[in-house]
């Protein structure tokens, strides 16, 4: 902005000189021609005669300053007494161009009366250039300084008067173009040096705001659930308010962040991930929209009982629209890094999931990268297993979304207390995990797979004075050399889908070709009763 202001003001300054050095010409010629005296005053026609007697003596200089020099030493020989050497000689030779010249001064010594123009005069007159204020500097300096802007005024004094307003304003243009090229090239190696940071630094953002949101609703959730179907409809109907308060606060930002993440690179593959991920946030908005809606028609007065039950139903809906469009985020996050090959340079924060203290979606891709990186010349085996909680939306339902967070956080602590160390453990989104077995083949993943599952299907836990029990569905791939994360994630997640059509709280092994069912052993398990305090620890990570 500060540059087009000056850019600005110095072609006003420009107009403003050319317009007065245009005046004063006018003026000098009109005095040169005899119309005007000295004091501006018309002239007799008999005193115009003047000029006509002294203009065949007077030797013509250059148009608009060109040959100027050549003239010039053609003077100095002629006044040392000296002929002219052989070069000025046939400079001297008339050209066409020369003569085309020789016509253009006969037309402008016709229009401007024959006087021909002084120059260095008119320079003279002309005002000083405006000097930028300037720090305090010594005498020495100030005299070298008015020794350069001399130099400089003699060297560029006819610059000005040669040099039109079109002129003028062609060379501001140029400045303007050179100025916004620049501006744009920086731009753009700013934009090409850091293309993965600022989609990340989008993305994290745009995952921050999911995080609080989904937080906030949680609260929300908890506070309904222990109102009671016995509360006033005063009270619905201001948790009513602040349910829709702040959705329309959080679609907006959210909505804003993902048409920001799009203007962030012109990488292809990152530009076509933004816009899925725009259709996931828009898919969010219309889900929170189309619950709002629901809530804005309800009548707390006539049935409160029925509209309470109805709002409950309607936070839950919202709470697992934003927690679905969590993992999309997250997922995203690892799909940016590996599009710009800067999944090593993930941040430990943004390997670990917020609710449980795991290895998230992220931080298992970057287990998975370093373990193949690491055995790519080597037959090395890997295991993976996959294990899902059934039914695990009546918790949240029943207990609310905020009990629903802390079962995930106890499951996940119970699930590491019972599983080796030397394997790796993962949440991957929902209820959901993964589990790794590097140098383990699939007979010995089924074999802990199955004993977790038998681990949790005979504990209980202790809920709000309440019992609650517990199943999970188990899925085990081995990992072969042409495989994919995305190829194994299939896999396990076809695997899943059978054990839970096969009614749950199995065990299915997919071959490579189709799943099919373990035959479960007779495993001896501890009997567990595991509370779900407000505070459950965090499992540590493998």
């Amino acid at each position: 902005m500060s540059v087009l202001l000056y850019i600005l003001i110095i072609s006003v300054l420009n107009l403003i000189v050319g317009f007065a050095t245009a005046m004063y010409l006018s003026h000098q010629v009109a005095m040169a021609k005899g119309d005007l005296d000295t004091d501006g005053n018309e002239q007799p026609a008999a005193q115009k005669t003047f000029w006509d007697k002294l203009r065949g003596f007077v030797p013509k200089p250059a148009l608009f300053g060109r040959n100027r020099s050549a003239s010039s030493s053609q003077e100095a020989s002629a006044e040392a007494g000296t002929e002219p050497s052989a070069m000025n000689q046939e400079a001297s030779d008339s050209s066409p161009a020369e003569e085309e010249e020789e016509d253009e001064w006969a037309d402008l010594e016709e229009l401007i009366g024959g006087k021909p123009l002084d120059i260095d005069a008119l320079t003279s007159a002309r005002p000083p250039k405006p000097k930028p204020a300037a720090a305090v500097v010594s005498d020495d300096d100030d005299a070298n300084a008015e020794e350069t802007d001399e130099a400089a005024t003699d060297g560029d004094e006819s610059d000005f008067s040669e040099v039109g307003a079109e002129d003028v304003d062609s060379k501001l243009e140029a400045l303007q173009e050179e100025v916004a090229s620049d501006t744009e090239a920086e731009t753009a190696t700013n934009s090409e040096a850091q293309p993965a940071l600022d989609t990340r630094a989008a993305l994290t953002a745009l995952s921050t705001r999911l995080e609080m949101f989904n937080e906030e609703m949680c609260r929300i959730d908890d506070r309904a659930r222990k109102m009671g179907e016995d509360v006033d409809s005063e009270a619905l109907k201001s948790l009513d308010q602040e349910v829709r308060d702040l959705c329309l606060a959080h679609v907006e930002q959210a909505t804003e962040q993902c048409r920001l993440l799009s203007e962030t690179h012109d990488d292809i593959e990152l530009k076509s991930l933004c816009e899925e991920l725009t259709a996931a946030c828009e898919r969010h908005r219309g889900e929170i929209e189309g619950s709002c809606k629901q809530m804005e028609i309800l009548d707390y007065d006539f049935d409160p009982k029925e509209c309470y039950r109805q709002l409950r139903i309607e936070i839950g809906r919202i709470v697992r629209s934003g927690h679905q469009m969590y993992d999309q985020i997250e997922a995203a996050i690892v799909r940016a890094a590996k599009i710009t090959g800067s999944l090593d340079t993930l941040e430990e924060s943004q390997k670990t999931d917020v609710w449980t203290g795991l290895p998230n979606v992220a931080g298992l891709e970057v287990f998975l990268d370093q373990w193949q990186r690491d055995h790519q010349q080597s037959l090395r085996r890997l295991t993976v297993a996959g294990i899902d909680l059934d039914r695990f939306s009546r918790i949240n339902d029943r207990y609310g979304q905020a009990a629903g967070n802390r079962f995930l956080r106890t499951f996940a602590h119970t699930i590491r207390e019972h599983l080796p160390e030397k394997y790796f453990l993962a949440r991957t989104g929902g209820q959901r995990f993964f589990i790794l077995f590097p140098e383990a083949d699939a007979r010995t993943a089924i074999q802990e797979i199955e004993k977790l599952r038998q681990t949790i299907e005979s504990a209980v836990f202790r809920l709000d004075g309440e019992t609650i029990r517990m199943t999970v569905s188990g899925a085990v791939t081995e990992a072969t050399p042409d495989d994919t994360v995305s190829m194994l994630y299939e896999r396990i997640d076809a695997t899943l889908q059978e054990a839970k059509r096969y009614g749950r709280n199995r065990t299915f092994q997919h071959d490579g070709s189709f799943p099919s069912p373990v035959v479960p052993a007779n495993v001896q398990v501890p009997e567990l009763e595991i509370d779900i305090s407000e505070q459950a620890p965090t499992p540590a990570t493998a």
